[in-house]
C-alpha cells in the first residue's frame, strides 16, 4: 500500500471496511457492456434499420416518404412514387400480398409544426413512435387518436375536425398503434419475404400508366364521392376499350389481315402466342401495345403500321394470373405414387405453392417419373428421387430450366411424410424431390414444401428399413413404378377463370344466370321422378288444405265406430279396499 505522508500508515476512509474483505466489491476488470458503451469497444456487425416501421416511412422503400403519402384501408403507408410502379408490376398489396388496385389508395394530408415535424393539427402534439395515429378516409386528414376519441367519438359528432366532412366509425384508419406493432413489423411484409422490387420513379408525371390510373390519382385530392365516381367511370371506360380492341385483334387474327406480334421471340414467344388469346380474354392488362405503330413511325427498317394493337400477355404474366387465381380457389391436389415397396397417397398444396405443384403435376402426367429410382436414402432423415440419371445431379423442370423457390412460413419440414423439393441452392429447383422420415427443421426456408403423405405410411416405413451402402444408396432397388393424378386443380382452371372474369365484367347478367340456374334446380324432382304439385283449393293461407282437415270440422259421415277411441270413465273410489301383505 502507498505510504502516507509523514511516514505513517494510510488510514481507511471514514465508513470504509477494514480487514481482508475491504476490497471484495472492487473488480479488477471491465465488463463487456462497459467496454461497448463507455470505452468505445467493438459493436455488433448486424444492422437492422427498423424492426417496426416508423409512421413516416414508406412500407416499400423503408425510408421517409418524400412525395405524396398514400395509404390503404389497413393503414399501410406508401410513397406515391413507389406504390404506383409496384402496382403496375405486381398488382397486389406490398405488405399483405392481397390484390390491390390504384383506386384503393387514399391520399393522406399530414400537417407540420413550425419545427418541420409532423403533428396533430387539433391538439398540436408532435407525432412520435408512441403516438396513436389515425386518418379519416373521406378527407385523408391525419390526427392523433386522442383528438378523434374526445371530439368525435365521445361527443358523437362524426365530422372531420378540419373541414367538417361527415364520416363514420368505419372510416377511421389506424396508421400507428403503439400497443400493437405486429402488423408493421418489416420481417412480415410480403415484398420483403418474397424479395420483390419494382424500382422508383423520380417524378409522378413520368410514370407510365393507364388513363384510368391517371384519372384516379388526379381525383384523389378531391372529395371521396368525386374520386369514387371518376375512378368507376374511368375503369369502366378502359375495360370497354380493352374489350373492344381485343375483339378487333381477334377478328384480324381470324381473317388473317394482320400479323400477331408476341412478346419476345423463339420458344418463349411461341409460348406467349399460344396462351395469349385466353390470357387477354381472362384479364385485361394495362394499355401496353405491341410497339409496331411507333416503330414503323420512327424506323425505316420497320413496316409502317397505322393501328395500335394490344400486346398479348407474356408467359410470366399469364402464369402469375393463373397462380393467383389458384391461391384464391383454395383447392388441394392429390396424387398416388406407386413404388416398388407400396403405394403412397400424396396431398399437394396447390393453394399455397402453385408453381411448384404445377411443375410436379405436369411431369407426373407426362410420365417423367415412371421407372425412376430413389437414389438416396438416409434412415431417420429422408428418401430422395426424381433424377433420370440416378446420380443426384440431373433432372429438369417442365420449363426446361430451374425455377424459383416459393417460401411459405407455415409450410415446414415438421413430422413424417413431408414432400419437399430438392435443390443445389436458392432458386435451383428442377424435378428432384424428397420425403422425410422425421422432422427436419434445419431445412425450413431452404427447400420448398409442396405436399405431404396422407396415406401409405406402412409403405414409407418399408422404404426406410431398406439397407444402404456407404454412399447412402439403397442396397435393393427402390423405384417409382408410376404416378396417378387423382385431383388436378389445373384441369378446370381455364374455364373457371373465364367464368370468374365473365361475372366481374357483367355482374347483373351473372346474377340473372345464377337465379335462373337455381330456379331450374328447384323445378327438378328429388328422385328423378315426375314433379307433382299440390292443387290450390282456395286463395290465401291454407289454400292446399282440404276442408275435411280444417280445425272444427266434424268427421265425415259413415266413419266406422270401432275407429273411435273408447270413452274413459273415472274409477269408483269405493271399489278399492285396504289389505295387508299376508297374501304375498
Amino acid at each position: 500500500r502507498p505510504a502516507a505522508p509523514g511516514g505513517g500508515r494510510a488510514r481507511p476512509p471514514a465508513g470504509g471496511l477494514m480487514g481482508k474483505k475491504q476490497h471484495s466489491k472492487d473488480r479488477l476488470y471491465i465488463t463487456q457492456t462497459e467496454w461497448k458503451t463507455e470505452w468505445g469497444g467493438a459493436k455488433s456487425n448486424k444492422h437492422i434499420p427498423y424492426k417496426v416501421l416508423p409512421f413516416d416511412c414508406c412500407a416499400i422503400s423503408l425510408r421517409p416518404f418524400e412525395g405524396s403519402p398514400m395509404c390503404t384501408a389497413d393503414g399501410s403507408v406508401f410513397d406515391l412514387l413507389n406504390i404506383v410502379p409496384y402496382l403496375k408490376k405486381y398488382r397486389r398489396h406490398p405488405v399483405t400480398g392481397e390484390p390491390l388496385a390504384a383506386s384503393d389508395l387514399i391520399k393522406l394530408h399530414f400537417h407540420k409544426n413550425g419545427e418541420g415535424k409532423y403533428h396533430c393539427p387539433v391538439m398540436f402534439k408532435p407525432f412520435t413512435q408512441h403516438t396513436h395515429i389515425v386518418a379519416i378516409r373521406p378527407t385523408g386528414n391525419v390526427f392523433c387518436y386522442e383528438a378523434v376519441k374526445e371530439l368525435n367519438l365521445k361527443a358523437k359528432s362524426m365530422i372531420d375536425l378540419i373541414d367538417g366532412t361527415p364520416f363514420t366509425r368505419a372510416d377511421i384508419i389506424t396508421l400507428q398503434d403503439p400497443s400493437d406493432g405486429s402488423r408493421r413489423e418489416i420481417a412480415h411484409f410480403s415484398h420483403v419475404c418474397e424479395n420483390l422490387e419494382a424500382g422508383r420513379a423520380k417524378d409522378s408525371s413520368g410514370i407510365r400508366h393507364t388513363d384510368a390510373t391517371a384519372r384516379v390519382l388526379s381525383q384523389l385530392s378531391g372529395t371521396a364521392a368525386e374520386a369514387a365516381a371518376a375512378s368507376a367511370a374511368s375503369i369502366a371506360e378502359v375495360l370497354g376499350t380493352v374489350r373492344g380492341k381485343v375483339d378487333v385483334v381477334k377478328g384480324k387474327m381470324d381473317k388473317g389481315k394482320a400479323d400477331t406480334v408476341g412478346v419476345g421471340g423463339g420458344a418463349n414467344g411461341a409460348a406467349a402466342h399460344a396462351m395469349a388469346p385466353a390470357a387477354v380474354a381472362l384479364a385485361p392488362r394495362w394499355l401496353q401495345t405491341t410497339g409496331k405503330h411507333s416503330a414503323g413511325f420512327t424506323s425505316t427498317a420497320c413496316t409502317p403500321t397505322t393501328t395500335n394493337e394490344i400486346a398479348p400477355l407474356s408467359e410470366e404474366e399469364a402464369s402469375r394470373q393463373r397462380y393467383a387465381f389458384l391461391k384464391q380457389k383454395k383447392q388441394k391436389g392429390y396424387v398416388q405414387l406407386q413404388t416398388s415397396h407400396g403405394v403412397l397417397n400424396l396431398e399437394l398444396h396447390v393453394d399455397l405453392v402453385p408453381m411448384t405443384c404445377d411443375n410436379f403435376l405436369t411431369l407426373a402426367r407426362n410420365g417423367y417419373y415412371d421407372g425412376l429410382p430413389f437414389h438416396r436414402l438416409l434412415k431417420n432423415f429422408m428418401v430422395q428421387g426424381g433424377d433420370p440419371t440416378g446420380t443426384g445431379t440431373g433432372g429438369e423442370s417442365k420449363w426446361g430450366k430451374p425455377f424459383a423457390d416459393e417460401p411459405i412460413a407455415k409450410l415446414k419440414h415438421d413430422g413424417k411424410g413431408v414432400l419437399s423439393m430438392a435443390n443445389s441452392g436458392p432458386n435451383t429447383n428442377g424435378s428432384q424431390f424428397f420425403i422425410t422420415f422425421k422432422s427436419a427443421a434445419h431445412l425450413d426456408g431452404k427447400h420448398t414444401v409442396f405436399g405431404k403423405v396422407v396415406g401409405g405410411f406402412d409403405a414409407l416405413a418399408r422404404i426406410e428399413r431398406v439397407p444402404t451402402d456407404k454412399e447412402d444408396r439403397p442396397a435393393e432397388p427402390v423405384s417409382i413404378s408410376g404416378i396417378t393424378v387423382l385431383v388436378d386443380p389445373f384441369e378446370t382452371l381455364d374455364s373457371e377463370m373465364q367464368a370468374a372474369h365473365a361475372r366481374e365484367a357483367d355482374p347483373v347478367g351473372a346474377a340473372a344466370a345464377d337465379q335462373a340456374r337455381r330456379a331450374a334446380e328447384d323445378a327438378q324432382a328429388w328422385y328423378n321422378g315426375p314433379v307433382s304439385r299440390p292443387k290450390a283449393l282456395r286463395e290465401g293461407v291454407g289454400k292446399y288444405i282440404s276442408t275435411e282437415h280444417l280445425q272444427g270440422q266434424a268427421p265425415p259421415a259413415g266413419a266406422p265406430e270401432e275407429l273411435r277411441p273408447p270413452k274413459r270413465t273415472k274409477p269408483d273410489a269405493q271399489g278399492y279396499q285396504l289389505s295387508n301383505f299376508s297374501g304375498w
